[in-house]
C-alpha cells in the first residue's frame, strides 16, 4: 500500500497508523472525564470488546453499548439506528 499514491491508500495508511499509535491516554486519564459519557462499539468492531469496556470502566458517568452485528463502521452502515443510539443518550443526559 505504501507505493499506491491515491488518496485511499494515504488515508487507509493513516487510519491504520491511528490504530496503532492512539490514543495516547491511560485508563486512568479517563478517571477526570466527569460528564456523561457514550462509549459506543461493534460487536464486530475493529478495536476489541474488552479494550472498549475497559474504557467504560474508567469513565464515572458512562454509558456502554456494543451493538449487536455492526461493525467499526457503524455510522455509515446503519446509520438510522446509529442516529437514535446517539439521540437517546442525549435525550437521557
Amino acid at each position: 500500500m505504501q507505493n499506491d499514491t491515491t488518496q485511499w491508500a494515504k488515508n487507509r495508511i493513516g487510519r491504520i497508523n491511528l490504530l496503532l499509535t492512539e490514543p495516547k491516554y491511560s485508563f486512568s486519564d479517563l478517571n477526570k472525564i466527569t460528564c456523561p459519557v457514550l462509549v459506543l462499539a461493534g460487536e464486530k468492531d475493529v478495536v476489541k470488546e474488552r479494550h472498549t469496556r475497559n474504557i467504560a470502566k474508567n469513565i464515572a458517568k458512562a454509558t456502554l453499548i456494543i451493538a449487536p452485528n455492526e461493525t467499526h463502521d457503524f455510522p455509515a452502515e446503519n446509520p438510522e439506528s446509529f442516529n437514535k443510539l446517539i439521540l437517546d443518550f442525549l435525550k437521557e443526559n
